[in-house]
């Protein structure tokens, strides 16, 4: 699918006037053509490349399927915010639009609207604060391209939040935030090996973080005298697993890298009934099937795609063996 040269209108928005970052000229390549006659534009292949200030790496498939539609409509579409580097375009926003239209024809003309980086981390914070299904590494990522660009731990806090009333993070957390993403970008060939990316907690980089650490400090307290030190021991198994390209959730890589100090998720007061262990995973839940007021299941935090599949299934069951029993003679 390709836009005509008919004139569309962008959802009845006035365009702004496009600036240019940095003073660099939009590449003009013969794929640029005039959107409706005002607006610059570029196939959507060309702008699929995401800014480094684009915190959200990966998208939930129920996040593209959502833009289906709107992928077919192209008067529907308001221009996507792009920077220049010396590579050529980089969405700024607007990725799950824009990835949902390259499958359906990555030739497609999209509008553009070329933005300065400042401008850039204004829309990221204002898609930071909105998004309803956000990618859990994303704020993490986030800290790390403030940081980057400068702001202090306080403004970064300040950042982070999803509302004006929210709490404001401590400065232990900011740090463990970026600590995460240092991790995530030093261990990138690792990321690209999770099965299921746009589900991997922040978490999970926090304990490959600490593993690191804990061998690091450990080599220097007490080096080792025969063989590779523990470092690269490590590093040794990380690529061991990489090479093997094999895709695996993230707790299996936890596994199997035997990474310390993982943190199981913690029963909270409002958590009653026995602790189950749920069918697939690693995580327990709490069943409490004579509750009075009645049945209760508390779930873990999260689940990955494999592990909600599994979970919805063994639930459907237990309702079924429920409803069966109630058509019994005599059932309540």
């Amino acid at each position: 699918m390709t836009t005509s040269s008919t004139p569309h209108s962008l959802d009845g928005i006035s365009p702004q006037h496009s600036s240019t970052a940095g003073g660099v000229q939009p590449p003009l390549n013969g794929n640029d053509k005039l959107f409706g006659g005002d607006l610059p534009s570029a196939k959507a292949k060309d702008v699929s490349r995401r800014a480094d200030i684009y915190e959200r790496r990966h998208y939930d498939t129920r996040d593209i399927e959502a833009q289906h539609l709107r992928a077919t409509e192209p008067h529907n579409w308001r221009p996507f915010p792009v920077i220049i580097d010396v590579d050529g375009y980089r969405l700024v926003d607007g990725g799950s639009l824009t990835e949902a239209i390259c499958l359906i024809d990555s030739e497609t003309v999209v509008p553009i609207e070329v933005i300065s980086v400042a401008e850039g981390l204004r829309i990221r914070s204002q898609n930071n604060a909105g998004s309803s299904r956000p990618e859990p590494m994303a704020r993490a990522r986030r800290a790390l391209i403030l940081r980057g660009e400068g702001y202090t731990n306080a403004q970064i806090a300040r950042e982070l939040r999803f509302f004006e009333d929210d709490a404001i993070l401590t400065d232990a957390r900011v740090n463990q935030l970026r600590g995460a993403a240092e991790a995530e970008k030093k261990f990138q060939r690792l990321s690209e090996i999770i099965a299921s990316p746009a589900h991997t907690p922040v978490r999970f980089y926090e304990v490959l973080k600490a593993t690191c650490d804990a061998r690091e400090k450990l080599d220097v307290e007490s080096p080792v005298s025969n063989g590779p030190s523990r470092v690269a021991r490590f590093a040794n198994d990380v690529a061991t697993l990489v090479k093997a390209g094999n895709p695996m959730e993230y707790h299996e890589i936890e596994e199997r890298l035997k990474l310390v100090g993982r943190r199981e998720f913690k029963r909270r007061a409002r958590h009653i009934g026995e602790e189950t262990l749920v069918p697939g995973s690693r995580e327990v839940m709490w069943l409490e099937p004579e509750r009075t007021g009645g049945p209760v299941a508390n779930l873990p935090q999260s689940f990955t795609p494999a592990e909600t599949e599994i979970v919805f299934g063994a639930v459907l069951n237990a309702v079924a063996e429920v409803l069966a029993a109630r058509t019994k003679p005599g059932a309540n």
